[in-house]
C-alpha cells in the first residue's frame, strides 16, 4: 500500500463523492457535496485528496483563504484506511500549506461526533477543542448531530484584552482558554445589551440551531449571555478573535439554540480532552429540558 497526499482537481469531484458516502452518515453527505465542486474551482478553496494507486480514500480542505480566519473543511477517511495516520497527515498537509502561504490568523475545524479519531487528528495537529454544538441540522430531514470545534493560531498574540465574564463561567472558560494564553476577568454592572444585540429579531432568537456570538471584551457581555440563556440558549464554547486589526487577542462566547429535545447522549462521543467542555454544555441542555 503506497499512499500519497497531492492537491484535489475537480476530476476527482466523484471519487470525493464516493468516499463522502462511505465515510459518512446519509443524513450529512447532501450537506458535505453540496459545493464541493465549486470549492474544487475556487481560488480561495485549497484542496486534497490522499490516494492509494488511483482511489481516492481520503479528502479535506481549507476554505476562505482570502480571510484572517480560514476553515478547515470536512475531512474523510475510507473506513478501511482508518487509524493509519491519513487525516493527520491531511491536516499536516493543510498547516504546511498555510505556512508556506505565511498566513497569519486563525484556523478553525468542525469535527462530528461519529467519528472521534478527526477530533484526535485535530488535537495532534496542534488545535484545540473550544465549542461543542449539540444536535444541529440544517434541514427538516436530516437527523441531527453534534459537532466540536477546534481553533490554531498562527499569529503570536501581541496583547490579551480582559474578559467581562459572569464568575461562575470563569472556570470553564479558563479551562478550555488555556492552550490558547492566560486571560483576566471583569465584572460589569452593566444591566444592558449592546445595540448589536438588541437588534436582532425574535424570529431569529426563536429558530432552533441559532448561534450567536456575545463579545466578551465588552461590558454588556454579562447581560447579553443572561438574556440569550433566558430566551433557550446554551453557552457552547468560547472562541478566540483578535480585533484591532489583528493586534489583540480576545475571545467571543458562542451560544446556541439546541434544535432537538430528543439527544441521546451515548450516541455522541468525544475525546478526553473534550470531556470537560462537553458535559457543561450537556449539562446546560438537561437543565433546559427540565425547565420545560
Amino acid at each position: 500500500m503506497t499512499i500519497r497526499i497531492r492537491r484535489a482537481t475537480v476530476e476527482d469531484y466523484r471519487g470525493i463523492e464516493a468516499l463522502l458516502h462511505d465515510a459518512y452518515p446519509a443524513p450529512l453527505v447532501g450537506l458535505l457535496t453540496e459545493r464541493l465542486q465549486e470549492k474544487l474551482q475556487s481560488n480561495t478553496c485549497y484542496s486534497l485528496v490522499a490516494v492509494d494507486e488511483s482511489a481516492i480514500i481520503g479528502h479535506a480542505s481549507i476554505d476562505n483563504l482570502d480571510t484572517s480566519r480560514v476553515h478547515f473543511g470536512s475531512l474523510a477517511v475510507s473506513p478501511k484506511y482508518r487509524q493509519k495516520g491519513i487525516a493527520t497527515a491531511l491536516t499536516t498537509a493543510k498547516i504546511k500549506h498555510l505556512e508556506q502561504l505565511r498566513f497569519q490568523g486563525i484556523a478553525v475545524s468542525e469535527a462530528v461526533t461519529h467519528h472521534p479519531y478527526s477530533q484526535q487528528s485535530l488535537l495532534q495537529a496542534g488545535f484545540y477543542p473550544v465549542r461543542v454544538l449539540l444536535g444541529r441540522h440544517s434541514h427538516e430531514q436530516l437527523e441531527p448531530y453534534s459537532s466540536v470545534g477546534f481553533v490554531r493560531l498562527f499569529q503570536p498574540p501581541t496583547e490579551k484584552t480582559r474578559l467581562y465574564l459572569p464568575e461562575q463561567y470563569r472556570g470553564i472558560a479558563s479551562s478550555v482558554l488555556a492552550p490558547i494564553g492566560t486571560f483576566a476577568y471583569r465584572d460589569s454592572d452593566s444591566q444592558e445589551t449592546s445595540k448589536r444585540i438588541q437588534e436582532i429579531h425574535d424570529e431569529e432568537l426563536c429558530k432552533p440551531n441559532a448561534l450567536l456570538a456575545v463579545r466578551l471584551y465588552e461590558k454588556t457581555a454579562p447581560a447579553e449571555i443572561a438574556y440569550l440563556q433566558e430566551r433557550g440558549f446554551v453557552i457552547a464554547g468560547f472562541y478566540p478573535v483578535f480585533i484591532e486589526e489583528n493586534s489583540r487577542l480576545s475571545v467571543v462566547v458562542h451560544m446556541h439554540k439546541v434544535p432537538s429535545p430528543l439527544l441521546d447522549k451515548t450516541q455522541i462521543h468525544v475525546i478526553p480532552t473534550v470531556e470537560q467542555l462537553f458535559d457543561f454544555v450537556w449539562q446546560q441542555y438537561e437543565a433546559q429540558n427540565v425547565n420545560k
